[in-house]
C-alpha cells in the first residue's frame, strides 16, 4: 500500500507539472475569407453537386443544382440562385462537380474537377456551363466586384453563356452569333436606336458594369450584332422591393444600390435529362382583338358582365363572360406571333395592363372601373397595351395573333418556366443598403 501511495503521488506530481507548463488556450485567428456561389448551366443533363474536396472548414458546397439554378448550398433548401457563402481565401481550393443521385454509381461520376484561388474579401460566381458529353463541361469564375452604384442608380453587366441560339424565337441556329444586349423600358422598342449596353459579346465573355436609373419595368433584349430590329429574346428584370423603416429592401432594378449580372443562358438540349418543359400558356384572343392607334397596340383579351350593387343586400352575380382576364401587370413581357402584319409580332413589353368598365344604365359618379349606382350591369373589358416601332398595314391585326406571357413576378427565378428557349437570368452581385434596424 505504501508503494502504491508513493506511485500515485508521483503520477499526480507529474500531472500537476504538466498542467503548470500548459499555456492558457487562445482563440485561433480567423482565416481570410472570400465569397462563393455556384450556378449550373449545363443544358444536357440533370442536377449536379458542387463540392470542395481538399479541406472542410469554410468550404461551401451545393447539392442538387438543376439546370439554371444554384442548388441547395450547404444543405439549405434554395429554389433559385443562392447568395455568396464564405470560402477560404489565399489557398488552393479544389472544386469537384459530381452528378447528383442516390445511386453511388451515379453520384461518384465526376463532371468537372478544377483548382482555383480566391482573393480575400472578393465575391465570386462559379458558372458551370457547356455540355457533359465529350468532356465539354467548363467553368467560368467571375469576380463579382460591382462598384457601389451612384445615389438613386443601379449597376448592371452582361454575360454570354449560350453556345447557340437554336430554338430561340425566332430560330437562329448560327452558333457564331455574338449578341448585342439592350436595356430598356416600355418605350424602348425594336428597332433599337443608339448604342447597345454590350456589343458583339462572344460566348464566355462578359462586359463591365454600367450605371442605370432605377425602373420597375426594365427588360433586357438580345439581338444579333448590328441587327437591332431582330429580337432573339427579351426578359423582364426582377423589380425588387423598396426598403422601409421596418423592412429591409429586396434587391432589384427598382431599388437603388443594386448591382446585377444579366446572363444569357441556353435552352435545354432536346432528348436529354435536362428539363424539357415550361412553355407559357398560349393565349388566343378573339378575332379583331389587336388594334393599333399610333404608337400603341391594344389587346382586348375578354369581358365579364356583372349585375352589381343590387338593392336588398343581394350578392352581385355574373351574367356573362367572353375570353379571359390577362392577369398581367405593367412591365410584363409577352411574345406575340401569328399576325399577318409583322409589326404586331415579336417580344413586347406591356406598357399598360388594365380594365375598362362600362355601366348600363350610366349614372353620375361612374368610373372606368366601377359603376356607382345599384342595379347596374357592369361590363368590364380586360386590356393590354404595348408600343411598336412601325405602322402596320392593317388595324385590327389580321391572321390569328396569339401571345405567351412572361410575368415579372414569376421571373425572380431564372425563367425556369420555359426551358425550351434561351433566356436571360439575373444574379444579384450587390445588395442595397439596409433601411431597417
Amino acid at each position: 500500500m505504501t508503494w502504491f501511495r508513493i506511485g500515485l503521488a508521483c503520477v499526480v506530481s507529474v500531472a500537476l507539472a504538466a498542467c503548470h507548463k500548459t499555456e492558457q488556450g487562445v482563440l485561433q485567428p480567423m482565416v481570410p475569407l472570400a465569397g462563393l456561389r455556384y450556378v449550373n448551366l449545363l443544358s444536357d443533363t440533370s442536377a449536379v453537386d458542387f463540392r470542395i474536396v481538399n479541406f472542410i472548414g469554410d468550404a461551401p458546397n451545393a447539392g442538387a443544382a438543376s439546370f439554371r439554378t444554384g442548388g441547395s448550398p450547404n444543405g439549405i433548401s434554395n429554389n433559385y440562385l443562392p447568395p455568396h457563402w464564405p470560402v477560404e481565401a489565399g489557398r488552393d481550393v479544389q472544386i469537384r462537380v459530381f452528378m447528383n443521385g442516390l445511386d453511388p454509381a451515379v453520384s461518384s461520376l465526376v463532371v468537372l474537377d478544377t483548382t482555383v484561388q480566391f482573393a480575400e474579401n472578393v465575391n465570386y460566381t462559379f458558372f458551370l456551363y457547356g455540355f457533359t458529353k465529350s468532356g465539354g463541361a467548363k467553368a467560368l469564375i467571375t469576380a463579382d466586384t460591382a462598384p457601389t452604384p451612384a445615389a438613386g442608380k443601379i449597376a448592371m453587366r452582361f454575360l454570354n453563356l449560350a453556345p447557340s441560339f437554336a430554338g430561340a424565337i425566332p430560330a437562329l441556329a448560327d452558333t457564331t452569333v455574338k449578341p448585342d444586349f439592350w436595356v430598356g423600358g416600355p418605350t424602348t422598342v425594336a428597332p433599337f436606336a443608339g448604342t447597345a449596353a454590350a456589343v458583339n459579346l462572344a460566348y464566355g465573355a462578359f462586359s463591365g458594369y454600367k450605371s442605370y436609373d432605377t425602373s420597375s419595368t426594365y427588360r433586357v433584349s438580345l439581338t444579333p450584332t448590328g441587327v437591332p430590329g431582330t429580337v432573339i429574346v427579351a426578359a423582364p428584370v426582377s423589380r425588387g422591393v423598396l426598403g422601409t423603416a421596418t423592412a429591409n429592401p429586396v434587391a432589384g432594378a427598382n431599388v437603388p444600390g443594386t448591382a446585377i449580372t444579366a446572363v444569357i443562358v441556353p435552352r435545354s438540349v432536346a432528348g436529354t435529362t435536362a428539363p424539357q418543359s415550361g412553355n407559357p400558356t398560349l393565349r388566343t384572343p378573339a378575332a379583331g382583338a389587336f388594334a393599333f392607334a399610333s404608337p400603341n397596340v391594344t389587346i382586348s383579351t375578354g369581358t365579364v358582365t356583372t349585375l352589381t350593387n343590387r338593392s336588398g343586400g343581394a350578392a352581385d352575380s355574373t351574367t356573362g363572360t367572353t375570353g379571359f382576364n390577362h392577369s398581367l401587370a405593367n412591365g410584363d413581357v409577352i411574345y406575340v406571333a401569328g399576325a399577318t402584319e409583322p409589326e404586331y409580332n415579336g417580344w413586347q413589353i406591356a406598357t399598360k395592363a388594365d380594365s375598362l368598365t362600362l355601366c348600363n344604365p350610366t349614372n353620375a359618379g361612374d368610373t372606368s372601373t366601377r359603376c356607382a349606382a345599384a342595379n347596374v350591369l357592369a361590363t368590364t373589358t380586360y386590356r393590354l397595351r404595348y408600343r411598336i416601332g412601325a405602322t402596320p398595314a392593317n388595324t385590327p391585326a389580321t391572321g390569328t395573333p396569339t401571345y405567351r406571357a412572361y410575368i415579372t413576378a414569376t421571373q425572380a427565378a431564372p425563367a425556369s418556366t420555359n426551358y425550351l428557349i434561351p433566356w436571360i437570368v439575373y444574379l444579384i452581385d450587390k445588395k442595397p443598403a439596409f433601411t431597417a434596424p
